[in-house]
């Protein structure tokens, strides 16, 4: 086997790995921040998420335990996805 071939897969974990490590906590400006959803439903960024969003649930029950009027939350974005929360617009 080719010797370059044999260093991909450890190439590609660590691009993965350094994609996650530099999106951790960081905070976006997203276009996405009061965009509405559905009819009488706007996403507003979750501030207070810390790393990528992988589990909505989780980003759900922390909109909701924040006390500040939202309905749920969801994950959204690519690489990583960020948590918004949902409320009515």
């Amino acid at each position: 086997m080719d010797p370059s071939r044999k260093r991909l897969p450890a190439a590609i974990f660590l691009l993965l790995l350094l994609v996650v490590a530099t999106a951790t906590c960081k905070h976006q400006d997203s276009a996405e921040t009061g965009a509405p959803v559905q009819a009488g439903d706007c996403l507003v960024f979750n501030e207070k998420w810390c790393g990528p969003c992988l589990k909505w649930r989780e980003c759900a029950d922390a909109c909701l335990r924040r006390n500040e009027g939202f309905t749920g939350g969801r994950c959204r974005g690519f690489l990583p996805p960020y948590c918004f929360c949902v409320k009515p617009c």
